[in-house]
């Protein structure tokens, strides 16, 4: 049986044979990433098991629901995915989104919790650190492991890209989604919160290639149309206007 808490569990860091084995050049910063951030054998030796294989969410012996539903009826109940802060402490959510994902580096609906719940608490881990955190409880480093984890997983480079976009970091929210659409991302959300970063980033021709796909599929939030009016450009929005599917870009939630 999975352990009730998380934040007794020591997160093992990545080996050095493994950071030799990364061919891509790094910047000292990155290299410090690497070195800094926590490994995947972090959940007492739970895991880490791939959130997108189907295997996973199939019931098997010892979990009669699948293991990402044992994982998740404890450590990621809705309240807690939703930032239930009246139910549960914000160090408590910190806690548990982290057991999540040390077990399913790749959980991706986790990984965009512990975004927003970073963001509320102004970049810093909900625990309270009055200087800096320690970088591997960063949601920066979350994300490292989960694409170091599987690359390819598109959704993971998506919530990435909704990641950095909140924060500002415009050009490297555009490559998280490039990205992401270079390994088949195409839904209508995906091009709706592509549009909305490339429009912020002043990229309006492009925004608005993104806001023809998500508009003429049927993505009904106005937010992206706005911006790219208020840049002197036109694109009508489908009506009548239903509930946006989760994750939400940022400066949505005043749009709906």
């Amino acid at each position: 049986m999975l352990p009730a808490r998380c934040t007794h569990h020591p997160l093992v860091r990545w080996s050095l044979t493994l950071l030799l084995l990364i061919a891509v050049p790094m910047t000292a910063a990155q290299a410090q990433v690497e070195t800094e951030c926590a490994g995947l054998d972090s959940s007492g030796g739970v895991g880490p098991w791939d959130y997108s294989d189907p295997a996973n969410h199939r019931p098997s012996g010892d979990a009669p629901k699948g293991r990402a539903k044992l994982v998740e009826n404890v450590h990621f109940k809705p309240a807690m995915r939703d930032l239930n802060t009246k139910k549960y402490s914000p160090a408590r959510l910190s806690g548990e989104f982290r057991y999540t994902l040390g077990i399913f580096p790749n959980h991706y609906v986790a990984l965009n919790s512990l975004s927003k719940l970073e963001k509320h608490y102004g970049g810093r881990p909900a625990e309270g650190y009055k200087e800096s955190a320690p970088l591997k409880l960063l949601a920066d480093c979350y994300f490292q492991r989960a694409m170091l984890f599987k690359p390819d997983d598109a959704r993971v480079h998506v919530v990435h890209g909704i990641h950095l976009h909140d924060r500002g970091r415009f050009s490297e929210a555009i490559k998280a989604y490039e990205t992401a659409e270079s390994l088949g991302e195409a839904s209508i959300m995906f091009a709706y919160n592509f549009g909305l970063v490339l429009a912020d980033a002043k990229q309006y021709d492009r925004a608005l290639e993104y806001a023809q796909r998500a508009y003429g599929g049927g993505y009904p939030l106005p937010g992206l149309a706005r911006k790219l009016e208020a840049a002197g450009y036109r694109i009508a929005v489908p009506a009548p206007a239903r509930a946006a599917p989760t994750p939400v870009a940022p400066d949505d939630a005043d749009a709906q």
